[in-house]
């Protein structure tokens, strides 16, 4: 198998990571897997780690809640705070950086080969912005979600579109993500189209996120997060702004404590 790294434009680290990841755990099987599916795998293995992790934060809790039904004078366990520095908030900085090029050149070349449609979504470069792309989300496959009903009898479109803007730093740092069009309410989008998801943040990106996994993450959100498509609201469009999702983007890290941007460390490592 090719290093992911000549295919994907990752960094070192993750593509050792990777490596490593084939090495213990991919079988024979799996040897013909593209550089493509083998991300796929490592973010799949990312989220059951998570998950359970997830669980058993969840059954601590269920302890904890047992204990207090016998005695409502116990203590409740002390949870760990984020440190003070999770509230710094460093805008993304944008241009052009030769490794961002390279890594949206390839991502791009990656997206011309796959079937995105059958997974939701369409995505590409606004014109000749390499920086800047359109993402067009579907829903009509998904059952029991109201929102493919609420685009076609309401805002009148086949899709939720977004709008990807992608900083110098990238792949290391986030692209800032909008919805464009139309108002959604609900499906943690903000009332100026931000969103509030941690992966689009530093605290929760990883330069192993590839394009087409945010999108198919983003539009999980939305159906998840029962995201509707209010007529009453559809004239608050004018609000969904460049500018006012780097405002909500700000008010999320700083009401949740994530961090936003390149780390400064990080920074220095970067080419330009």
């Amino acid at each position: 198998m090719p290093l992911v790294e000549n295919e994907l434009g990752l960094p070192d680290g993750f593509v050792l990571e990777i490596n490593t990841y084939l090495l213990t755990v991919l079988t024979d099987a799996d040897a013909k897997f593209t550089p493509h599916q083998v991300v796929h795998k490592v973010m799949q293995r990312a989220n059951e780690l998570y998950e359970k992790q997830l669980f058993g934060t969840k059954r601590s809790l269920s302890s904890a809640e047992g204990k207090l039904k016998k005695d409502p004078q116990s203590p409740l366990p002390r949870h760990r705070k984020r440190p003070a520095e999770s509230m710094q908030y460093e805008a993304p900085r944008f241009g052009h950086s030769r490794l961002a090029t390279a890594t949206l050149m390839k991502q791009l070349t990656l997206l011309k080969d796959m079937d995105t449609r059958k997974d939701g979504f369409i995505a590409e470069p606004v014109e000749e912005d390499l920086y800047k792309w359109n993402v067009h989300l579907y829903f009509d496959d998904v059952q029991g979600s109201r929102i493919a009903s609420d685009l076609a009898k309401i805002a009148k479109r086949d899709t939720v579109k977004l709008e990807f803007t992608f900083p110098a730093d990238y792949p290391h740092a986030p692209p800032v993500v909008r919805v464009a069009a139309p108002y959604v309410s609900a499906g943690h989008v903000l009332h100026r189209g931000g969103l509030c998801m941690e992966l689009l943040t530093a605290s929760g990106w990883a330069p192993v996120n590839s394009i087409d996994v945010v999108c198919i993450q983003i539009r999980a959100m939305l159906i998840q997060g029962h995201a509707r498509i209010d007529p009453k609201m559809q004239s608050k469009i004018t609000k969904y702004t460049f500018e006012g999702a780097l405002k909500d983007l700000h008010l999320v890290v700083k009401t949740h404590r994530w961090n936003a941007g390149t780390p400064p460390q990080l920074r220095k490592k970067l080419r330009y």
